[in-house]
């Protein structure tokens, strides 16, 4: 069967197909199921469901496929924001550098933490005065590729504090990742501080609060980016196989953390949820002090589910 009989998309590129993805359904605004019949892989960037080109023909043949204008195989453009236009922080090509790097150490990231996930800086368009953390993934061709970022200011003028990326400018839309997920879905891709497939996931809002629970010997930050899990997050947090999960949003967040919690032992998943102070987050605790939250957090059941119900009406 010729391949173009098959997938009735628009080309990615000139060796990729874009289709709806015909395992979770896709998203209504855009597609994120992407087939290369070079490499013969697929991947779904939304549920992250991959394999082999095999696998795909035998599970759906025929039915795969979406809607296009006939003899039309014009490039999708998505990934419109180059990433190497941003800088990398160093302290040392311009003041707007050295200002990035000091609002990065205040919040206790290293120059080698910068090094390790590839934190830049704008100093002009939209995201000006901004240092911006990568999201990435790999894709069909093995490579590590950004798929989003998330953008935070660094000067206090610059409102909001945090900025995402508009529906088109990225391949994905920031609720339909999270970041560091690459990282355990590979064990290849394991960095420093994740070192063994037994690292444990720990679910948190903010990347600098992945980053810093990722500083914790034993624990990974994954960062949903919000208090609230979308259903693309699901998808992939349900792909990093039978793990047992931690749950550590902010600490103005239990009523959130406990839905999280709640769905994720409803797939049959161990889940831990910790309980930080109301104006605490995990970036402004200090390694030690992290490391003893997680160590006294309690294993989730329908009994601390009541327990928690009961604090929140109490306190509201």
């Amino acid at each position: 069967m010729n391949i173009e009989d098959v997938f009735k998309g628009e080309w990615k590129s000139t060796d990729e197909y874009l289709i709806r993805c015909p395992y979770c359904g896709d998203h209504k605004t855009h597609n994120h199921c992407f087939v290369n019949p070079v490499v013969g892989r697929f991947m779904c960037h939304f549920c992250g469901e991959s394999g082999t080109l095999d696998r795909l023909l035998k599970d759906h043949g025929d039915g795969v496929e979406i809607e296009r204008s006939p003899g039309t195989f014009e490039k999708k453009k998505f990934n419109e924001i180059d990433w190497s236009q941003f800088k990398l922080v160093t302290g040392i090509d311009s003041t707007m550098d050295r200002l990035a790097l000091k609002y990065l150490n205040s919040r206790g990231v290293t120059r080698d933490m910068i090094c390790e996930y590839d934190i830049r800086f704008s100093d002009y368009g939209r995201y000006y005065g901004r240092v911006l953390i990568p999201i990435c993934e790999t894709n069909l061709n093995g490579d590590v590729e950004v798929v989003s970022f998330m953008a935070r200011s660094f000067i206090d003028k610059v409102k909001p504090k945090y900025l995402y990326p508009h529906h088109g400018e990225t391949k994905l839309t920031t609720s339909e990742c999270v970041f560091n997920w690459d990282w355990f879905k590979d064990s290849k891709n394991i960095s420093k501080n994740m070192c063994s497939m037994t690292c444990i996931p720990v679910i948190v809002e903010g990347g600098f609060d992945a980053i810093a629970v990722s500083e914790v010997a034993g624990y990974g930050g994954l960062s949903i980016l919000s208090k609230q899990m979308s259903v693309a997050q699901l998808n992939k947090l349900l792909r990093l196989a039978d793990r047992t999960f931690y749950v550590l949003l902010d600490g103005d967040a239990r009523k959130e953390a406990v839905k999280i919690a709640k769905t994720l032992s409803s797939y049959g998943r161990t889940v831990y949820i910790g309980d930080l102070p109301v104006s605490k987050d995990p970036a402004s605790l200090e390694t030690r002090d992290l490391e003893c939250y997680l160590s006294i957090a309690e294993k989730f059941d329908f009994k601390h589910e009541l327990d928690f119900k009961l604090m929140l009406s109490s306190k509201w």
